[in-house]
């Protein structure tokens, strides 16, 4: 439900902003997520901005690789290939959005945070991006 909320919001912003009169100075954006097509509820609002000229990244922590996803692939390596892979062609799809996988493992991120490793490997992404979502 927070989610629906999120993303409703979300894209009235968005479809509020695409119908100024005044051009609207391109923006870096980044969309930060956990795993691959953890972006999904926020698609509607990543197109919409791609299409209105803005850059758009998609960060994903992980490839997913813990799954087990709906594939039917066993985890493990194959299954983060194949999900990355998908992740790129979503990001087509969406008009264009960058796709960048942090490798971090599946179900390790934790550590990660605890560490300071994924503020550090997010940093170099968001540090003057214009708008982060996540």
């Amino acid at each position: 439900m927070i989610r629906t909320a999120a993303a409703i919001a979300l894209s009235a912003l968005v479809l509020g902003t695409a119908q100024a009169q005044e051009p609207v100075k391109p923006m870096t954006v980044v969309v930060a997520v956990a795993h691959p097509d953890d972006e999904l509820f926020m698609a509607p609002a990543i197109a919409a901005l791609v299409r209105e000229g803005h850059s758009v990244t998609i960060v994903h922590a992980t490839p997913g690789d813990a799954g087990p996803g709906v594939s039917g692939l066993p985890t493990g390596e194959i299954l983060a290939k194949t999900r990355k892979v998908e992740a790129r062609c979503a990001g087509r799809e969406l008009g264009g959005a960058a796709v960048v996988n942090l490798e971090f493992g599946d179900g390790k991120l934790a550590g990660h945070v605890r560490d300071g490793s994924l503020a550090k490997a997010l940093a170099g992404h968001v540090t003057g991006a214009d708008l982060v979502l996540t």
